[in-house]
């Protein structure tokens, strides 16, 4: 885990300009530091995960840095801190891994089963 100094380093600056940083995007409660958490960073660029104690929604939020501006990605998730640190440090899929679903996918026929429910 980084330290509160690393995690203020990032976050003051963000929460200063934009809102998304302050408050849960669902029901509205306010964010507090101990509710965002590193998941990851590379060059800075930055994943955050901001979890809502309220309601239990979270919000994983890629922040890039730069010297022309700040760029930011979220998204409203269900994950948990540890679900997106897993999924962070996963190997990307691969084009073989993704052709194998979408052909397990087209091999399925879902009349099939719903007729035989009848």
């Amino acid at each position: 885990m980084f330290e509160k100094s690393r995690l203020s380093q990032i976050i003051d600056p963000l929460r200063s300009q934009f809102m998304i940083m302050k408050e849960c995007l669902v029901c509205k409660r306010e964010i507090g530091d101990k509710q965002i958490k590193i998941v990851g960073e590379a060059d800075n660029s930055y994943m955050l995960h901001l979890s809502c104690s309220h309601c239990d929604n979270a919000l994983v939020l890629l922040a890039s840095i730069n010297n022309i501006g700040v760029g930011l990605v979220g998204m409203i998730s269900d994950l948990t801190y540890d679900d997106a640190k897993r999924l962070y440090n996963q190997s990307p899929i691969d084009d073989d891994s993704l052709l194998d679903a979408y052909q397990i996918i087209q091999n399925i026929s879902f009349n099939k089963y719903l007729i035989s429910k009848k």
